[in-house]
């Protein structure tokens, strides 16, 4: 499903009238909004999604976002009616506005606030336009002219999928049993919930860090799996279980469709008493249907996709303080 978001107008809104004040939280250094390098594999985007909600000026480094629902205000150069303007009732804001950057960057909260403002009358029903600027206007014609789905052909036509999108994965939870989706792939993982995962003894599985070419390793008299179904120490599942919630990253072994049960391993991130730096398993052989789902990877969903538009809002050299220039 698209989901389209806009900013409309409730009531008539006369010109020169504030429309919205937004607060601002402050960030420091486009680089802060890159995809951590360790998981910049790949044919994904570089640029973090949010790094397109930020305000900010090519002359500095600071960058703010809004906090409140001005940040569904959308661009339009044709019909715009409405403009940026500093707020002239927020103390600490006209505080700032005088202060050199280095003083705005001590503040750890949210400092500033910005007035979208009407620059003409706005009627009820009209949706809320600023310009994002000339950098932000001529890098999306150019996305939009250069624009091609992904996985096309060199004739032009659309081929085969060459990856899962996000639309595609959330459809695989309709058809849970079907093998070809049980091996991961780049796009997406198998998730089991966590508030049923066994926790018996009888159910663990510890993966020892060295002896990965025999089964079995003894380390400080205790025997331990090299690797278990083809899965080993190193393997991915166990970075993914370090950051997750409810749903803890686990691989299809087996399925029962009569019974409707899965047997499953859970990858935890729970560690070894007897051995420093083993990785544990916990096998769970009866998971029911609505215990398991299939989830897009980090940084493997159409937000990430290499072929998305990325680009910061400019805020008017007009209205933006000398003393804040430091690039």
């Amino acid at each position: 499903m698209l989901v389209l978001l806009c900013f409309l107008s409730r009531r008539l809104i006369p010109k020169g009238e504030t429309i919205i004040p937004a607060p601002l939280l402050c960030t420091w250094g486009r680089h802060m909004f890159d995809v951590p390098q360790k998981s910049q594999r790949g044919n994904i985007n570089r640029k973090q999604l949010l790094y397109n909600y930020q305000l900010t000026h090519p002359e500095s480094s600071v960058l703010f976002f809004p906090t409140n629902t001005a940040i569904t205000i959308n661009h339009s150069r044709e019909r715009e009616n409405a403009r940026l303007r500093w707020s002239n009732t927020d103390r600490k804001s006209m505080y700032y506005l005088q202060r050199p950057i280095a003083d705005l960057r001590k503040e750890h909260y949210a400092t500033m606030v910005i007035d979208f403002v009407a620059t003409r009358d706005i009627y009820p029903g009209e949706e809320i336009f600023i310009d994002y600027g000339e950098a932000w206007d001529s890098a999306w014609k150019k996305h939009v002219e250069d624009f091609a789905p992904p996985c096309q052909d060199d004739n032009g036509d659309k081929g085969t999928p060459c990856f899962k999108s996000s639309k595609f994965v959330a459809a695989m939870n309709d058809d849970k049993f079907n093998k070809l989706y049980h091996d991961w792939s780049e796009e997406h993982f198998t998730a089991c919930r966590r508030s049923v995962m066994p926790l018996t003894d009888e159910s663990i599985i510890f993966l020892a860090s060295r002896g990965q070419n025999s089964k079995w390793v003894v380390q400080n008299d205790f025997e331990y799996l090299a690797s278990f179904r083809g899965i080993d120490h190193d393997h991915v599942g166990f970075d993914l279980a370090h950051m997750a919630d409810e749903w803890l990253p686990c691989f299809v072994l087996r399925v029962d469709e009569d019974d409707e049960v899965f047997d499953v391993v859970y990858f935890t991130f729970e560690t070894s008493t007897q051995v420093e730096d083993a990785n544990v398993l916990r096998r769970m052989r009866t998971l029911t249907v609505p215990d398991i789902k299939y989830l897009n990877k980090p940084y493997r969903s159409d937000m990430h996709w290499v072929g998305a538009f990325r680009h910061e809002t400019h805020i008017p050299d007009s209205i933006f303080p000398d003393l804040w220039k430091d690039l």
